[in-house]
């Protein structure tokens, strides 16, 4: 059983995914709007419903901020897409972005690099199997505020496997890491379809992962503090990038 709480994350799946909800527990005697609108939703679709205490939904969601419901889906959408699925569905595209969170295990983390990653209009999110936040836990799922519905996050066994296929498809893998390789993040033209490789804050990426790059970027900073947090980092780059996506663009002169 997966379980997804929170009023933005249940709004979303359900409106989405409605066949892939199973049950509903909706806080009781509620006078709250919002959950007030999920009670009219899932009666639109026939969907399970029980009314039931704090108490209750404090033990299903493990007392995380369930904002008074909790529902329980039977597969997470995210996690049904492959490789050749994204590689396909950017065949045409010259400005495709992949993010690959080499290493990331803070669910928190992974939650807002999701929703950043959905803001910016990225592609598809690659997570290794082992040593990584889960995809299908619920606080990554409402940290993602309903972004987790919009973008394909894959798993895969061997990262370099990952990054292989896709240079074979036109891809450039670019690494972020404070290196003596390292390119400054705001002079790096980023014009190709592009992988960007993300690390944790304690380790960053792994010294194998980083020698299948192609290149190497790190994000000046100015401050006594040499890193960001990597939902912060992954915000910074994902900006830029679309920045002198949006440069070339307005640049390009027009075809009489």
């Amino acid at each position: 059983m997966h379980i997804i709480f929170g009023i933005h994350a249940v709004i979303s799946h359900i409106t989405k995914y409605k066949d892939n909800v199973t049950n509903v527990h909706i806080l009781q005697d509620t006078h709250n709007n919002r959950l007030n609108k999920i009670i009219t939703l899932c009666n639109s679709h026939n969907i399970h419903m029980q009314k039931t205490t704090h108490g209750t939904l404090d033990k299903l969601s493990k007392n995380g901020n369930h904002q008074g419901v909790v529902i329980e889906i039977n597969n997470p959408p995210a996690s049904k897409y492959s490789i050749e699925d994204i590689i396909k569905q950017s065949s045409e595209q010259d400005n495709a972005i992949i993010i690959i969170l080499d290493g990331i295990t803070d669910q928190h983390n992974l939650g807002a690099i999701i929703r950043t990653a959905e803001c910016f209009n990225v592609n598809a999110i690659i997570l290794p199997k082992d040593n990584s936040a889960n995809v299908e836990n619920s606080t990554t799922y409402r940290v993602s505020c309903g972004a987790i519905e919009h973008i394909p996050v894959i798993t895969v066994s061997n990262i370099n496997s990952a990054i292989d296929t896709l240079k074979k498809h036109g891809y450039w893998a670019v690494g972020t890491a404070l290196s003596p390789r390292s390119q400054s993040l705001f002079t790096f033209n980023f014009d190709k379809k592009t992988i960007i490789i993300m690390g944790s804050e304690e380790s960053g990426v792994r010294k194998l992962v980083l020698e299948n790059c192609d290149y190497l970027v790190q994000i000046p900073t100015l401050g006594h503090t040499q890193s960001l947090n990597v939902s912060v980092a992954a915000g910074v780059v994902l900006s830029h990038m679309k920045y002198l996506e949006h440069t070339r663009h307005i640049n390009t002169p027009k075809k009489d």
